[in-house]
C-alpha cells in the first residue's frame, strides 16, 4: 500500500494530531510569553537595585598605639559590607596620650583583610593628611601622618575612611 503524498491543502499532522504549523505557532507563543516574563523580571530587578539602600553598621573599635598605651582615646565608626568589600569610616578622638607612641592601631570592623589596602583621612583639627595601612591577613591597620610621623597627640581628632576586601 502506497502512502499518499499530501497536497498543499492537506496539513502535515504531528504526533499529537496538530499540524506542524500549529505546533510552530504554539512554540513561538510560548517564547513570546517567556520573553515578556523575562523582561518584567529585569525591570523589577532594576527597580530593586535602583532603590537599594543598605544600612551602615555602627562599631566602636578599641584603638591602641603601636607602643605604650593611651590614657584616654575614643573611636566611633560605621561600615557597610557589600559582598566581600567592606566600606568603613571612623573618627578617633585622642584626649590624653599617656605613654602611647608610634602609630595609631585601628581594628578592622569586619573580618581580616585578604590583601594590602590603604585608607585615607585627616586630622581635622590640624588639616593634616593621615594614611591608614592595612596589611594582608591583618585584622587591624596602623595610622600615621602622610610623612610617616606619629599622629598621636592630645586633642587630635582623626577621621579615616576606605575600602578593603575581607576574607
Amino acid at each position: 500500500m502506497a502512502i499518499p503524498k499530501p497536497d498543499k491543502s492537506t496539513p502535515i499532522i504531528d504526533t499529537d494530531q496538530r499540524s506542524v504549523l500549529q505546533s510552530w505557532f504554539d512554540f513561538f507563543g510560548y517564547l513570546e510569553s517567556q520573553a515578556k516574563s523575562f523582561a518584567a523580571s529585569i525591570v523589577s530587578l532594576a527597580a530593586s537595585i535602583a532603590g537599594y539602600e543598605a544600612a551602615w553598621t555602627v562599631y566602636n573599635p578599641a584603638v591602641t598605639a603601636s607602643s605604650g598605651t593611651f590614657t584616654s582615646v575614643s573611636a566611633t565608626g560605621s561600615f557597610l559590607t557589600i559582598g566581600k568589600l567592606v566600606h568603613y569610616t571612623c573618627t578617633i578622638t585622642i584626649t590624653t596620650v599617656g605613654t602611647a607612641a608610634g602609630s595609631i592601631v585601628l581594628p578592622l570592623p569586619a573580618g581580616t583583610a585578604v590583601r594590602n589596602a590603604v585608607g585615607m583621612g585627616m586630622a581635622s583639627n590640624l588639616g593634616k593628611s593621615v594614611g591608614y595601612r592595612i596589611l594582608a591577613t591583618g585584622s587591624s591597620g596602623d595610622m600615621t601622618f602622610y610623612d610617616n610621623s606619629s599622629a598621636i597627640a592630645a586633642g587630635n581628632v582623626i577621621i579615616v575612611t576606605g575600602i578593603y576586601e575581607r576574607a
